[in-house]
């Protein structure tokens, strides 16, 4: 039944790292604690944008770092997997660093949700007005494609859609404490590039201090 299973796979062009039950699940493990890492990342600088805040020279090893971490996770061994997995961490905490000494601005509270055109709404609490221009100048700086708005322009929408116009408000009327799932799908500036971008493992240690 394994072999069977591992042809599967393999004729699926599945990566090494899944070919075994163990395999993919410690291969899970690895990525997991990227993601929460980069979870971390966004909720403390939002959403694709501490890249943006690190010199030019970093981001270029910062994405280089993402791409192999990208490209193990498409089609390579469980230790490829886990020692890209170790970089990339490394590299979320480097750009953190480098952004913090850098004197760069966090975000005013606020929520933000990635929306089906690939930009970005970002949801700032109340009205008001110097959280609300200082995000949007912030965003602006940093090269994000984002609309900002308040808690009280998000309840203008609610009452401007009307329950009797809009299937969702009703769902929302009627089922109390209803939720919708939406897919979204983040895109990786990166995920598109077909070869390596020019920074050699050596590079990338020094410039995360990986060794």
């Amino acid at each position: 039944m394994a072999t069977k299973l591992k042809n599967e796979l393999i004729e699926r062009k599945a990566p090494v790292w899944q070919w075994t039950e163990k395999d993919y699940f410690q291969g899970n493990s690895f990525i997991s604690e990227v993601d929460k890492l980069a979870v971390e990342m966004e909720r403390k600088w939002g959403i694709g944008r501490l890249r943006l805040l690190i010199p030019a020279e970093l981001r270029s090893k910062f994405d280089s770092q993402r791409f192999k971490f990208n490209s193990a996770l498409n089609s390579g061994t469980l230790d490829n997997l886990k020692l890209e997995c170790e970089r990339m961490q490394r590299a979320y905490r480097a750009a953190d660093k480098a952004a913090v000494e850098s004197g760069a601005r966090m975000l005013p509270e606020a929520w933000e949700v990635r929306l089906k055109d690939g930009t970005l709404a970002i949801i700032v609490r109340g009205d008001n007005e110097e959280a609300l221009a200082a995000g949007r100048a912030e965003d602006i700086a940093a090269g994000r494609e984002a609309s900002v708005w308040t808690l009280e322009e998000v309840g203008m929408l609610i009452e401007q859609f009307g329950v009797q116009l809009n299937p969702l408000m009703q769902m929302k009327r009627f089922f109390k404490g209803a939720l919708t799932e939406v897919e979204v799908t983040r895109p990786d500036p990166v995920r598109h590039i077909d070869e390596p971008l020019d920074a050699t493992v050596d590079e990338l240690d020094r410039a995360f201090n990986l060794t």
